[in-house]
């Protein structure tokens, strides 16, 4: 009633002289999970159900049990009813009164789920991986102390230090002391929950003591219940940027300076033209004068002038 009811495979396996097996018989779930009936299972050996890749796995694990004697139990990828399907499988000895291995008792658990969440996992950590160590940013994750826990290449070749090294530090010890400040505040609202995305310009220090500007973008990694695993950062080189905008500044007051330059030389030029202006007009006000009083006493002369005749 057992071998009838429960919701795993199981499967009944003859071992034969040569190595060879045969199936005695299956529980109606491995018939509904694999889609070969009972009958259609009797008596055929692993070559006459499974494809050739597939049976071959199967004779070795089959070999294996029986040369161990003792029950062992695996993981294997079966395609059943054209779905890819994943089987945490065990397999059971039994030996007859001279002490001989006759058979083998099989279970079957389906754990495709698991396996397929399994493998999602993986991919996501390959590409996260892959992410991690060719992006041109530098990238790091730290714990809940904002130690260092992970990093990449780029990160190391910014500041100067050995992977080794930065796993000894914090985030801290990395930021210029001007932002220490910012930076604590920043990583405490982000682990408060108060913030989800942190996104800031700041200086770091290098090991040699230098500094450079850094364009951070940082956030957290939860669990699915949103517990704070860890947190992550990218940080952008941006020397040449802040650099750019500094010269540009200084080019921007420059220009600024020389206008005001200009129209203090312009309004000095105006005043001294008016000044002049005024002067040429006082100069010839008074030669009009001149002239006038020259005029008047040469016509009084012209008329007290006596007459020829």
């Amino acid at each position: 009633s057992i071998f009838e009811a429960v919701s795993y495979a199981i499967f009944v396996v003859d071992v034969l002289p040569g190595n060879r097996f045969c199936y005695a018989d299956v529980n109606p779930t491995n018939a509904e999970l694999t889609g070969f009936q009972r009958a259609a299972v009797r008596g055929k050996s692993i070559q006459e159900i499974f494809a050739p890749p597939f049976a071959e796995r199967i004779q070795q694990h089959y070999e294996a049990c029986v040369r161990q004697g003792i029950t062992m139990t695996y993981e294997e990828y079966l395609p059943f009813q054209g779905r890819d399907s994943w089987w945490m499988t065990s397999l059971t000895p039994l030996r007859d009164s001279t002490g001989q291995i006759y058979r083998l008792i099989g279970t079957s658990i389906d754990i495709s789920d698991r396996k397929q969440a399994e493998m999602a996992l993986h991919e996501s950590e390959q590409r996260f991986r892959s992410i991690f160590e060719a992006s041109p940013l530098g990238i790091a994750l730290t714990d809940l102390n904002g130690r260092l826990v992970r990093v990449n290449r780029t990160l190391c070749d910014m500041l100067g230090y050995t992977e080794s090294e930065l796993l000894q530090r914090d985030i801290f010890e990395l930021t210029h002391p001007d932002d220490r400040i910012q930076e604590s505040t920043a990583f405490s609202a982000a682990l408060n929950n108060k913030v989800s995305v942190i996104k800031r310009e700041k200086r770091y220090v290098r090991k040699d003591g230098s500094s450079f500007w850094g364009s951070l973008t940082a956030t957290t990694i939860r669990d699915q219940d949103g517990t704070i695993l860890t947190g992550m950062g990218m940080v952008e080189d941006i020397s040449d940027r802040k650099r750019a905008e500094a010269e540009r500044l200084h080019a921007e007051r420059a220009l600024q300076q020389a206008k005001e330059a200009l129209l203090a030389m312009n309004l000095e030029l105006e005043q001294r033209v008016q000044e002049r202006t005024a002067q040429l007009e006082a100069v010839n006000l008074h030669r009009r004068s001149v002239l006038g009083c020259y005029v008047g006493c040469f016509l009084v002369v012209v008329r007290r002038k006596p007459s020829i005749a």
